[in-house]
């Protein structure tokens, strides 16, 4: 049976993600708030998928990835330098949480046979008291210094109002000449916030990964990477000795633009690359990961020119440049926005 809905929220959080949820586990039992995903279970998003790596930086590393960020990938200094001056609130949340932890060159990454994403998304959701799914967002309008948001649920149409409004969707994707990121079919989102004043930036902003194979569809992840060697036609090594040895100690993530060059001047001899280890061989192809548009927002992040206004996680628009994000950013960020913001929202209640 579905549980009915209420119809006036201080917050409502659409997405179940990493963002979404680690918001939700922050900010309950303080503000009265719902949050919903469209898929049939609150699991089912692309943070299930993810390795759990997060980057957590020392105070002396603070200054270099701030000033690294914002000349190689295009960021925002006011948001690195709000998101990398709290990278503490990772370890203090996996303590929370109970769950270990083992150190990367970049960050950590939790310990155990299983990937650490839904480790961390299961323990976050255990805490929360419910999601509802199988609700999908048709749209939201300004009601004086409130949202109307209509909703699509198993019991039909329904709006509800809310004083503030949390966009956790998730990152643009799309069709792209060597992949298909297909889980992001519905734009519309992005359709909604620029109606209510919002803007949408970056989405020529493509990052390549380097190490794609099956026509494009799937990626080789260091773990793999390392236990093999990437060579030509003729069985010759693609990368030099310094990045082989980078690769096989699974610390390349941050020189994928050297990686693309060299495979490029690899094809432009007229031989593919290939991935060897033991009797598998896999062609690669360098296929599109994710971009760097979205939703464009403050440090905070709310949305420039909608007030009260929300969005978090991959829906957030990062960096100007066709590099990427540094690895471990992404949840690192959601974890730090989930604690500020739940404590900004507290603070501006009403």
């Amino acid at each position: 049976m579905f549980i009915l809905f209420g119809d006036s929220y201080e917050v409502i959080i659409v997405g179940s993600g990493i963002a979404g949820s680690a918001l939700a586990y922050h900010m309950h039992p303080f503000l009265d708030y719902l949050i919903f995903t469209d898929q049939k279970s609150p699991m089912r998003n692309t943070s299930s998928f993810s390795y759990g790596h997060c980057r957590v930086i020392s105070p002396e590393g603070l200054e270099e990835i701030v000033r690294r960020s914002v000349s190689q990938l295009g960021e925002d200094r006011e948001k690195m330098n709000f998101v990398y001056m709290r990278t503490h609130y990772v370890t203090e949340l996996l303590d929370e949480l109970s769950i270990g932890y083992i150190p990367r060159s970049f960050g950590v990454i939790p310990s155990g046979r299983r990937r650490g994403g839904p480790v961390i998304l299961e323990r976050i959701q255990k805490k929360i008291p419910y999601i509802k799914t199988d609700v999908r967002l048709l749209g939201f309008t300004r009601d004086k210094d409130r949202f109307e948001v209509s909703l699509r649920t198993p019991d039909g149409e329904k709006t509800v109002k809310t004083d503030k409004l949390v966009i956790a969707t998730g990152g643009y994707a799309g069709s792209f000449d060597n992949t298909d990121n297909f889980r992001y079919k519905n734009y519309s989102i992005f359709d909604m916030v620029r109606m209510n004043g919002g803007n949408i930036i970056n989405l020529d902003c493509i990052f390549t990964h380097p190490f794609g194979y099956d026509r494009g569809r799937r990626i080789l992840i260091g773990k793999d990477a390392k236990k093999g060697d990437f060579v030509d036609k003729r069985g010759r090594f693609v990368f030099n000795k310094k990045i082989r040895s980078m690769i096989k100690e699974d610390r390349y993530h941050e020189i994928f633009h050297l990686l693309l060059a060299e495979a490029d001047e690899c094809r432009a001899r007229g031989s593919q690359v290939y991935f060897v280890s033991g009797s598998r061989r896999e062609e690669i192809t360098p296929c599109v990961h994710y971009t760097s548009g979205g939703i464009e927002t403050n440090y905070l992040g709310e949305v420039k020119g909608c007030r009260n206004l929300f969005a978090v996680g991959e829906c957030q628009a990062n960096g100007s440049k066709n590099n990427g994000r540094f690895p471990g950013y992404p949840f690192t960020s959601a974890i730090v926005y989930g604690k500020e913001l739940a404590r900004h929202l507290s603070d501006s209640r009403r």
